[in-house]
């Protein structure tokens, strides 16, 4: 691809486009920290219906893999644009799938757990679907919005309200999962139906947002046929982004134990849902408000970089501490894990954007985010792999005394997962993922 020079964009509508964006940023963070694929509930309201650790994990896992794969199809699409807002406008409507959830659960017998299983899972994966396209334009629009020594400001301020909303609604989670709450399964359709409003207004904000003044650019979108051959050669002739792809992929592969450490802290440790769910609302926003706090410092004195470094570290320390957990250390390490987990949500994707917006050029930066979305659509069916190593790695306690006990004294099964061969596994992909992020360039030092 040849480089051009491109006129720089005026930004006229910088104020309130950024008030708009932070309101979307913390409406969508406070669902996504309910509900979302790296929350506690989730894989806490599957376990409610199934005991297989597999479909677990596919829950979480395959939630980002439809959220990821259409987006290398519908970039094209997004590109060709010359205005992307029209990708915004659906977003509210998108988001009231959450709220057909709820209304699902409140209908389907509470007995028939198959059904109500199926229907969830469809309808959290068509969320993920509805949800890809509006993300290219958002990546897009907040490129060409918003200044970029103003994007790690903007991630860290609107993860530091996401914090402080979330303790609010770790009391709310608290009381609906808990005893004095409502029924099974009435009690999650609230909590859906709660994330949903936060969906649908933030949903509105990104409705409302005003596009600016095109930058013209000598290069045009690929017309469909070229497509294939566009993509090849980006990946061909991009050795930054293959460097940026191998790091994602590292470290998408080592969420694999992410769904794990709730089954672990419920029915290893024996700590009860509604006061899991509650303390690691608290725990993941708590790292959350730090992890804000130090990707604003972090990404405006030195870029996206750093802050896929700091990211990186955190994830390698969350599994340590699982495993430190597992070892003997209980739950205060593994509500260390949690705390980890929230400082990670807090910078990852956030630097994953803000290199990716800032390292595309601007005639293709859908395109880029579609291509990268989908490379990784694959490692985000991790969890699965992690509950399929469970599952092959579960043994029955004590077989032989089972085997030798009269049958006037029946005893239980009872199967043992060997959790640190997730966690582990985890540790060990993180660490490669480090150390790929340390060769990556500083995008925003080659634009100026």
């Amino acid at each position: 691809m040849t480089a051009t020079a491109t006129p720089m964009p005026q930004y006229v509508h910088l104020r309130y486009n950024f008030v708009l964006f932070v309101l979307d940023y913390v409406a969508f963070g406070v669902g996504f920290g309910m509900v979302g694929a790296s929350s506690a509930f989730i894989p806490d309201f599957v376990s409610q219906l199934t005991s297989n650790q597999s479909v677990v994990g596919l829950a979480t896992g395959a939630y980002f893999f439809w959220w990821l794969v259409p987006q290398l199809f519908l970039a094209q699409v997004v590109n060709r644009q010359q205005r992307r807002k029209l990708f915004l406008l659906p977003a509210p409507f998108v988001r009231l799938t959450m709220i057909a959830i709820a209304i699902m659960l409140v209908t389907i017998d509470p007995s028939n757990k198959t059904t109500m299983l199926i229907a969830f899972l469809i309808g959290y994966w068509a969320f993920a679907v509805g949800d890809s396209i509006i993300t290219l334009s958002w990546g897009d629009m907040l490129g060409s919005a918003i200044p970029s020594k103003l994007r790690g400001t903007l991630f860290g301020i609107g993860q530091f309200m996401v914090a402080i909303g979330a303790f609010g609604m770790s009391q709310f989670a608290r009381w609906a999962i808990g005893d004095s709450g409502l029924a099974f399964p009435l009690n999650y359709g609230l909590v859906f139906a709660v994330a949903g409003a936060f969906f649908i207004s933030g949903g509105i904000g990104l409705a409302l947002i005003r596009e600016e003044k095109p930058v013209p650019v000598s290069e045009k979108s690929p017309r469909m046929r070229e497509y294939g051959a566009f993509l090849g050669n980006i990946l061909r002739t991009d050795r930054d982004f293959r460097r940026f792809v191998r790091t994602r992929l590292l470290f998408d592969l080592a969420a694999m134990s992410v769904p794990f450490y709730t089954i672990f802290a419920t029915s290893g440790l024996g700590i009860r849902s509604a006061v899991l769910i509650a303390d690691t609302i608290i725990l993941i926003q708590l790292g959350n408000a730090l992890g804000a706090l130090t990707m604003s410092v972090l990404s405006r004195r030195f870029g996206s970089k750093a802050v896929i470094l700091l990211a990186g570290t955190c994830i390698t320390l969350e599994a340590t501490f699982a495993l430190i957990s597992f070892l003997g250390a209980g739950q205060p390490a593994l509500y260390t894990t949690f705390f980890l987990m929230g400082m990670v949500s807090a910078t990852i994707f956030p630097s994953y954007f803000d290199w990716m917006i800032t390292h595309a050029p601007p005639h293709a930066r859908p395109i880029y985010i579609g291509l990268m979305n989908t490379i990784s659509a694959l490692s985000n069916l991790a969890p699965v792999l992690g509950g399929v190593l469970l599952q092959l790695t579960s043994r029955t306690a004590l077989p032989n005394l089972l085997a030798i006990m009269p049958d006037f004294l029946p005893m239980p099964e009872v199967t043992v997962r060997v959790y640190p061969v997730v966690f582990i596994s985890s540790m060990v992909l993180a660490s490669l993922g480090w150390l790929s992020a340390l060769r990556l360039s500083e995008p925003r030092k080659r634009t100026g």
